[in-house]
């Protein structure tokens, strides 16, 4: 019962922490390139949040992913 319920309030304090410091953004894929995105993001060791990020950085020229 207390690991459930320190679970729950560890689950809590990440949603905060995201709620409060980052940006959500939905894109619409076609189902068909879904797979294609997902096998390149883990042939170079990304996720495909990590995958998307860098794609925007590169097409931005913003620093999106706070590295600097």
């Amino acid at each position: 019962m207390e690991a459930e319920r320190m679970s729950e309030k560890r689950n809590a304090y990440k949603s905060q922490f995201r709620r409060e410091r980052y940006y959500s953004v939905q894109a619409f894929i076609p189902l068909e390139k879904r797979e294609n995105l997902r096998a390149y993001a883990e042939q170079h060791g990304l996720s495909m949040s990590a995958l998307i990020t860098a794609a925007l950085e590169q097409y931005t020229g913003l620093d999106l992913a706070g590295k600097d």
